[in-house]
């Protein structure tokens, strides 16, 4: 997919995501460094992310990657394309930390809710590997283009205002559960 540069409004570009910004895969432990007992730190597999699944897991290795809650987390392996920042914990391989080098140029919140466009979405579909059993698209990194305001300032009031929306949808979802 191109996006093509002659329909992007005056004040915007668009990036190439695999230049400006890091994505850091996480680490699978053995399966005996893994359990549900709570041994251990929070271990975040791409079902974690989901939150269709309920079961807390936890792992005895000993390593760097760890996810802080306001990180963002995007999963390119089995369910693809699910974007979290309110989680913490060692992160799995199936899991990306990312975020924008320059953090004086590009809003990280902005890019939170760039990485659930429709586009980059499809982007990571269109450019996935069929492993079989489970899907694999870290090479759609290298595809993922994110169309931006040039100010800052701007991707933060686009991002506090998609912020507010997220929150009323969720009011509404209790409101409905209830």
């Amino acid at each position: 997919m191109v996006i093509n540069m002659s329909s992007i409004p005056n004040g915007w570009k668009s990036i190439p995501l695999n230049q400006e910004c890091t994505f850091e895969r996480g680490v699978e432990p053995k399966s005996s460094q893994i359990n549900s007992d709570g041994n251990g730190k929070p271990f975040l597999k791409v079902s974690s992310l989901s939150g269709k699944r309920n079961e807390l897991f936890f792992t005895t290795l000993e390593t760097n990657k760890w996810a802080n809650k306001g990180d963002i987390l995007i999963s390119l392996d089995g369910s693809l394309g699910i974007v979290r920042r309110d989680i913490e914990g060692i992160f799995s391989s199936g899991i990306r930390k990312t975020s924008f080098k320059d953090t004086k140029k590009y809003s990280n919140n902005y890019l939170y809710y760039g990485l659930q466009s429709d586009y980059i979405q499809k982007t990571i579909v269109k450019h996935c590997n069929d492993g079989g059993i489970i899907k694999h698209a870290s090479n759609s990194i290298k595809f993922m283009n994110l169309l931006i305001p040039e100010e800052i300032v701007e991707q933060e009031k686009i991002a506090s205002i998609l912020s507010k929306v997220d929150e009323q949808i969720q009011v509404t979802e209790a409101i409905i559960d209830k």
